[in-house]
């Protein structure tokens, strides 16, 4: 075996609130897209020879705790997966780098389930412990899908993207609020 030393993958504006999110049931998956007032959020350095502009990102799961991810380890399935699809900025657009061998890559999260009592997650549950679901879709067929956006004011939201700490704006808002 070889070792190989790289330098780190540089994260490049992925501290700026985007400008809008998207949230989108696609019948398989629930897809993240957003847009951007300025420069899109991209990664380079590390394995990458030129740079990788966000796309969207979108989850795998399954129907139990125990399985759900596409991707194994030693063997096992994850109970989820998110995958954050980004494309070579060569190529100017995801669907231009999708018909090139290099022009898209996606960086894979898998998710384990810890049961730990965390007390910002409270608040998303009633007094029976259950989880409040008041808006609540489950996912539906391709020909019967809602697309909506995620912009809720005054909702106690989490998100993986940055945080709006302006007032005025209505995005997604810290859990811890």
């Amino acid at each position: 075996m070889k070792v190989v030393n790289l330098n780190p993958i540089q994260w490049v504006n992925y501290n700026v609130t985007p400008k809008k999110l998207k949230l989108s049931n696609t019948g398989y998956t629930v897809m993240l897209s957003a847009t951007w007032r300025e420069e899109e959020p991209y990664l380079y350095g590390g394995p990458f020879v030129s740079s990788y502009v966000f796309s969207q990102l979108h989850f795998h799961w399954g129907k139990t705790d125990m399985d759900g991810s596409e991707h194994h380890v030693d063997g096992g399935s994850m109970p989820m997966e998110l995958h954050a699809v980004h494309y070579k900025s060569d190529y100017g657009t995801q669907i231009a780098a999708l018909r090139q061998h290099d022009g898209v890559t996606i960086l894979v999260y898998l998710f384990q389930i810890y049961f730990r009592n965390i007390a910002e997650f409270r608040t998303l549950c009633d007094e029976h412990k259950m989880p409040i679901l008041t808006n609540r879709q489950p996912l539906q067929d391709r020909d019967n899908r809602n697309v909506f956006h995620v912009c809720p004011s005054g909702s106690r939201y989490a998100t993986l993207l940055p945080i709006s700490r302006d007032s005025d704006d209505k995005y997604i808002r810290d859990i811890n609020k």
